[in-house]
This record gives C-alpha cells, sequence and structure tokens, in this order.
C-alpha cells in the first residue's frame, strides 16, 4: 500500500495550522526563519511577485534543512507548503512593529477598502517541482474611531498579524464585506491550495 505523502507546512502562523487541520490534514510544522520583510512602496501591480519570491524563499529554506538534517529521505514524497500574507492600502502594510504602528494602521483602514494578497509556494519532495500563486481578496471596514482601536488592542493584541487585524478574531466585527476567499484574508487560500496539491497528483 502506497503512504500518503508528507504535509509540510513551513510557517509558524497558528491559523495556517488551524485552516489545514479545519480541512481535514494533520500537518508537521517546520517555521521558516526567512526574513520577511518587503518594500513598503511596492505597488499593487508588483506584489504578487515579491510576495511569491518570499514564500518560495520560505518553503525553500524549510525544505533543504529537513534535508539536511534527514527529517525527509530523499526518495520521500513530501509537499512543503509556506506563505505570505500583507495587506495594500496606498502601501505595503505588513505586522505592526508597535502599538503606535498598530493604531495609526487601523485608523488608515477605517471606513474603506483595502486588498489582502497571499502568496502560496509548494515544493514537491523528491522531484523538488514548484507551484506558485498568489490570490487577492477586498475587505471594506466601517467607519471606527480611536476608542475602537485601543479597546481592540487592549483585547486581542495585534502584533503577529498583517495589516494589524485577524478578520476571524473580534476586529472581524468591523468588517462591511469581503470580495473574494475569507481563507486568504486569514493566511492561506485553501480552495486555491487543494488545486494545487491536485495538480501535483
Amino acid at each position: 500500500m502506497t503512504s500518503q505523502p508528507r504535509l509540510i507546512l513551513a510557517s509558524a502562523s497558528p491559523r495556517r495550522l488551524e485552516i489545514l487541520r479545519a480541512h481535514g490534514h494533520l500537518p508537521e510544522v517546520y517555521p521558516s526563519d526567512t526574513d520577511e520583510q518587503l518594500d513598503a512602496n511596492l505597488s499593487l501591480g508588483s506584489l504578487p511577485d515579491a510576495l511569491e519570491s518570499l514564500a518560495l524563499a520560505k518553503a525553500d529554506s524549510v525544505t533543504r534543512r529537513l534535508l539536511a538534517e534527514s527529517v525527509i529521505a530523499n526518495d520521500e514524497t513530501a509537499f512543503v507548503v509556506a506563505a505570505d500574507t500583507v495587506v495594500y492600502a496606498d502601501q505595503v502594510i505588513g505586522k505592526p512593529a508597535d502599538r503606535a504602528q498598530a493604531i495609526a494602521t487601523l485608523t488608515l483602514l477605517s471606513g474603506r477598502m483595502h486588498q489582502v494578497l497571499t502568496a502560496v509556494a509548494v515544493i514537491r519532495l523528491p522531484d523538488g517541482d514548484v507551484l506558485l500563486f498568489t490570490d487577492t481578496a477586498e475587505v471594506s471596514f466601517a467607519e471606527y474611531g480611536l476608542d475602537e482601536i485601543t479597546a481592540f488592542i487592549d483585547a486581542e493584541p495585534p502584533y503577529d498579524k498583517a495589516g494589524s487585524y485577524a478578520i476571524q478574531g473580534i476586529w472581524g466585527t468591523q468588517v462591511t464585506k469581503i470580495s473574494g476567499d475569507r481563507e486568504t484574508v486569514i493566511g492561506l487560500p485553501y480552495r486555491r491550495l487543494a488545486v494545487a496539491l491536485g495538480l501535483f497528483g
């Protein structure tokens, strides 16, 4: 009987792990230590290529480490999945460095629409074939003020979240509309990932 391929999540994100588990997977987690910094001045049109390069760097670094440490055998079938998510509203918005930046970001997003882009890289082993894609969703927020922002930050620290919020958390009450895949906003567009894994057979 042929064994099932191993699924490796090259990310420390609990949200990506939750998405995979919700769809019936039991991935092994090996976070990448790749630098996640992106140029804040990148245009929206240039973001997919930059994000995919970053996601691939994450997947590649984890793949090399697991092979070097013999965690994965050279002839073993496995899929290494990495992703990177950013918010775009006039500029690239990543994770906030501190409280002041989180407040500034959420103030910028009040009463308007912004894009959320998640790029995914999949490396199939043992052949090393690569598949890359970026999925984009549009999120609109209600108008809110500083009181709502500070109450949210105190209740649900935003420092590990692109755009300073988690749509599945309490800040989701500020969402008035989502165009696209909600899981893209959370951090892993599973529907497209499932298609990608299917293309790999």
